[in-house]
């Protein structure tokens, strides 16, 4: 296998991991502005590096003006799941949150492969080997979702908020009711945020579904031809939902472009530059799927390092240990899927 292959891989997975790194800088969260705007900025750099691409189509014997229907829908399905991402993030950062929709994103697309479409459905090599490899990635998520649970029960450290009343100043009484209110608040974002992390998964593991439908002529490297539409129906779908938003509220957004455009489209190129280097690794230089799918996967990995080093989203040793145990656990049910799930 040709290493620039293994390289691509890489370089997609690295892709996944950081393309939203530009929307936790101090500078672009200081703007405060909503997350659906921000999701029409990423698509728009979506759009503009998709058609980048569209004038190397020639290349591969592809007219630059190449459209599919299928590319629309796909585009939009990933804006729904982009949407839903920018939602998520501040409320529970990239390391969880890229963490959950993985690991949904696998489960939901195991779901197409198996009792999908006929298009979509494939015959598992091993039905008790798969099920193996959805419980750890099932498990694997629910410890990202609640690494400091985790950590807590894998280091045998525990942390007691009720003692005996006769034994609290009423001082130290009402800290700690205060205390208990901002967890329960806490615990209400969280949910909401990870409820919004799962639905991206839900989309982003759909998004390759229309693909079964793309005609003859874009198999293979061909396939690149496919992103100008990706794009474009992407491009659709983030302008509507922001129009919606804007008639839903009546009031005119802030677009806070100097602070945040370029921040939109750098998320948006990063991510189609993986893309990108996904399709040639696998359709040019035939990359085993069951190798490219789990060397994506490890961008769970690569983003908790963000997290934990840059951002400070898991703090403290025992989270940030169950959060890579977490990680690895859902990497090795991935690969388990890939080389024994759908054929």
């Amino acid at each position: 296998m040709n290493p620039i292959a293994y390289l691509l891989a890489i370089a997609s997975a690295f892709c996944n991991a950081v393309f939203f790194a530009p929307n936790r800088l101090e500078s672009v969260q200081k703007a405060d502005l909503h997350p659906i705007i921000y999701n029409w900025y990423t698509t728009i750099g979506v759009f503009i590096f998709s058609w980048f691409v569209a004038l190397f189509n020639p290349l591969v014997g592809m007219p630059i003006f190449a459209l599919t229907p299928v590319g629309f829908l796909a585009g939009g399905l990933f804006t729904l799941a982009l949407c839903f991402s920018c939602l998520a993030l501040p409320l529970i950062g990239l390391t969880v949150g890229l963490g959950t929709w993985a690991s949904v994103a696998i489960l939901v697309s195991f779901s197409w492969g198996t009792i999908g479409p006929e298009q979509i459905r494939h015959s598992l090599v091993s039905w008790p080997i798969s099920l193996i490899a959805i419980f750890m990635v099932t498990a694997g998520c629910v410890g990202i979702v609640n690494v400091d649970a985790l950590g807590d029960f894998l280091f045998c450290k525990t942390t007691l908020y009720k003692q005996m009343d006769e034994e609290l100043s009423e001082f130290e009484k009402e800290e700690l009711k205060k205390k208990q209110e901002e967890e329960e608040g806490g615990a209400k974002k969280k949910a909401l945020g990870v409820f919004y992390a799962v639905c991206v998964g839900c989309f982003g593991g759909s998004m390759l579904a229309p693909l079964a439908f793309t005609p003859p002529e874009y198999a293979g490297i061909h396939g690149l031809a496919f992103i100008p539409s990706f794009g474009t129906g992407s491009l659709i779908t983030g302008t509507a939902i922001m129009l919606g938003m804007w008639a839903y509220t009546g009031e005119m957004p802030r677009w806070e472009v100097k602070r945040t455009l370029w921040a939109g489209l750098v998320s948006g190129t990063i991510w189609q530059i993986g893309n990108v280097c996904q399709v040639v690794a696998q359709s040019f230089y035939l990359l085993p799927y069951a190798i490219a799918y789990p060397i994506f996967q490890a961008s769970l990995v690569i983003a908790g390092m963000l997290g934990i080093t840059v951002f400070n989203e898991i703090v403290g040793f025992n989270s940030i240990s169950a959060y890579f145990v977490a990680a690895v656990v859902v990497v090795t049910g991935s690969v388990l899927l890939a080389i024994y799930g759908p054929v």
